[in-house]
């Protein structure tokens, strides 16, 4: 009897054993991918993308998730747990946020934009760093994490196609693929852009052409016509602005305001400068400003200027006494250099150094440019 009972609750153990492992199983296996318990990884975590969740993560029972859930972007979720099997990602892009967006519409399909080819080149921007065929299983996976099968494939086809045509592209724009045509004459710039043009409509579909390059192509053909009329000898200038002003309805309208923006700020400076050839204060330029732009633009700009007045006469000196350095014919030029790189370092801070490098430069090269060319300073100067 003792005996007896002993099998019996053996059995019952193992009969709960099996119940429980199998529950366990079951609920792993229910799990959607980015919840298995993986070594925690973040390179795929970014606030600013759109996500939607894949088909494993819908509930069987409720057959409006999807249109919900698809119709519109929703918040990034974070991929609690999930690693790449292509381990982390390359140096250049730890801490960055991934770019591009992979968007569906309220039936699930996949919306073709501009936001696809900078996911695309997000990943691509690493192609020093790691292989490409390592960036392209990257993508891949990605890819697959934030949409659907259907929608992914779609994406993953356009990939191929991009990389396809950007290989296309660098194969024969090569020294080897030009045939020996020149370069950099107007008409060469349009042949390249029209074959551009040719490839991506041999090598993509009309939408993904239009979504990834459309506004690109738009501005290549402005500044090709631009060029044209800045080139036309018999337009007067008037009519070669009004020219440029009817040409600039082809751009898209960002595009269109920034332009404008900056022919505004081009004219302003013009003003401001002819004011100060007829001898107006400060004053006066502060108030055409604060006119123009606003008290608070007028006063940054105020600022501005007199930072910059400041900075200006600090390089004078530093300039002055640079040259009294060189032309010590007392010191040698590896004594010329060390008394330079400390004189330096006591007249500008960590920040402003690596600024006047470049305008210590730029003073240097000019000076060099002047002496090679004596006559155009002359003409400079009368000016």
């Amino acid at each position: 009897m003792k005996k007896k009972l002993t099998v019996f609750f053996i059995t019952c153990i193992a009969v709960l054993a099996i119940a429980w492992m199998a529950n366990q199983f079951i609920h792993v296996e229910s799990l959607p991918d980015r919840q298995l318990s993986i070594p925690e990884y973040q390179d795929f975590e970014s606030p600013f993308l759109t996500h939607y969740p894949s088909q494993k993560q819908k509930n069987p029972k409720s057959t409006d998730i999807k249109s919900e859930s698809q119709g519109a972007p929703i918040s990034f979720v974070q991929f609690d747990g999930y690693t790449s099997k292509y381990g982390p990602l390359p140096k250049s892009l730890h801490g960055t946020d991934i770019d591009g967006e992979l968007l569906l519409d309220a039936n699930g399909k996949l919306i073709v934009n501009h936001g696809i080819r900078n996911l695309f080149e997000y990943f691509l921007s690493a192609k020093n760093e790691e292989p490409l065929d390592v960036i392209l299983g990257r993508i891949r996976e990605y890819i697959h994490k934030q949409i659907p099968d259907e929608p992914a494939r779609h994406a993953i086809e356009i990939l191929d196609s991009y990389i396809g045509y950007k290989m296309k592209l660098e194969e024969i724009e090569s020294p080897e693929g030009l045939q020996g045509e020149e370069l950099g004459t107007l008409e060469s710039i349009k042949d390249a852009l029209t074959r551009r043009m040719l490839l991506r409509r041999q090598i993509m579909s009309a939408d993904v052409v239009q979504a990834f390059f459309g506004d690109e192509e738009k501005y290549d053909q402005f500044n090709l016509q631009l060029i044209d009329i800045k080139q036309n000898s018999v337009l007067t200038p008037e009519a070669k602005e009004e020219q440029v002003l009817e040409l600039e309805k082809m751009l898209p309208e960002n595009i269109q305001q920034m332009r404008q923006e900056e022919r505004a700020r081009l004219n302003r400076a013009k003003i401001i400068e002819e004011m100060r050839k007829n001898g107006r204060s400060e004053e006066d330029i502060y108030e055409y400003r604060k006119q123009e732009l606003g008290e608070a633009a007028a006063q940054r700009w105020q600022k501005l200027e007199e930072n910059r007045k400041l900075w200006d006469n600090k390089v004078d000196s530093y300039m002055e006494q640079r040259k009294a350095i060189t032309s010590d014919p007392n010191l040698t030029p590896q004594e010329q250099h060390l008394a330079i790189e400390r004189l330096k370092y006591e007249s500008f801070d960590e920040v402003e150094i690596r600024r006047v490098n470049l305008e210590e430069r730029l003073r240097l090269q000019n000076k060099q440019d002047s002496q090679d060319n004596p006559t155009a300073q002359k003409k400079e100067t009368e000016q």
